[in-house]
């Protein structure tokens, strides 16, 4: 005796495109949020002559679990001049602890730098100008103006975008492979109505995803049904069922040319066996092409309504 019981489970999702996609959202929200953990320590106006060397007056900074220490420094320069200049990171002993070189011409101006302090700091920021010049080469005699901007907390969100858009793409990825997820164990087609096909597969934790494809002409009904029956190795009826196909008809210049559907059943067997899958459309006088698709160890990403045969 063969027990056909119907159930609704979710037993059968891959988690791992949700997991992805949960990762992509925690990651745009840190994206979203990180401008609000920075805050300004300093904004300053200087400027420094060819040659000299300038330095801003000392800032007392704590360190911060999140974000980094950043330091701005844009070059105000005409059209047509550009300027080599450094920045410097000093501590109170006159050491440069971090620097930066920048040749700056029109809109390439700014240089900055990212620290990371480990222990509560008392730094000073320096700007030397190493040359100032037109674009001919001939040096000018003047001061560059720089504005100089430093910040606390400041997260770099390009890395968390590139992140956002990585999980982003594993987990639509992810959504699209179940589609065809699983082993294909039975593809056959015939220019026919009715077809067969035998197979091993099942066992106890398998799902089986069996699909029905058809091509009909432009006669059809605008819907279709699928005679289903499962049998076991010895000939033995073990499931009927009858799905409905509905249609999708195909237009050629305004006329119609052909119409496809498609029906799907999962089915989980108790056994690993060798099993038999006979279809017949209805009405079969409009199928020109009936396609049986079984798929074992299928994996989904909702719940699912599935047929379980096994023994009483």
């Amino acid at each position: 005796m063969v027990l056909l019981k119907k159930e609704q489970t979710s037993r059968f999702i891959d988690p791992w495109p949700y997991l992805s996609l949960g990762i992509a959202l925690l990651v745009l929200i840190a994206a979203l949020i990180a401008p609000t953990s920075k805050h300004l320590i300093l904004s300053d106006t200087t400027s420094v002559a060819a040659a000299q060397k300038a330095t801003l007056p000392p800032i007392t900074l704590e360190p911060q679990r999140i974000g980094a220490l950043r330091i701005d420094v844009r070059a105000d320069l005409p059209r047509n001049q550009w300027a080599t200049y450094e920045v410097q990171l000093l501590d109170p002993s006159g050491q440069i602890l971090a620097a930066g070189i920048k040749q700056a011409f029109d809109r390439d101006l700014q240089a900055g730098l990212d620290v990371k302090l480990q222990q509560q700091e008392t730094l000073t920021i320096a700007i030397e100008v190493i040359k100032y010049s037109d674009v001919t080469g001939v040096d000018i005699n003047g001061s560059v103006p720089f504005r100089t901007r430093v910040e606390q907390g400041v997260i770099d969100t390009r890395y968390l975008w590139i992140g956002v858009v990585g999980a982003g793409i594993c987990a639509a990825l992810g959504f699209l492979s179940l589609g065809v997820s699983g082993v294909k164990v039975i593809d056959k087609s015939i220019a026919d109505s009715d077809l067969n096909a035998r197979q091993i597969l099942g066992g106890p934790g398998r799902l089986t995803c069996v699909q029905i494809s058809v091509l009909s002409d432009e006669t059809s009904p605008r819907e279709l049904q699928a005679k289903l029956w499962v049998n076991d190795g010895q000939g033995n009826q073990l499931c009927s069922r009858v799905l409905p196909i509905p249609l999708k008809f195909h237009y050629d210049d305004g006329d119609l040319d052909h119409a496809t559907g498609k029906a799907e059943l999962f089915l989980t067997m108790a056994e690993r066996s060798s099993y038999g899958f006979t279809v017949e459309i209805i009405p079969d006088g409009p199928v020109d092409r009936t396609r049986l698709i079984v798929r074992d160890r299928v994996r989904t990403a909702k719940g699912i309504e599935v047929y379980t045969i096994g023994p009483l």
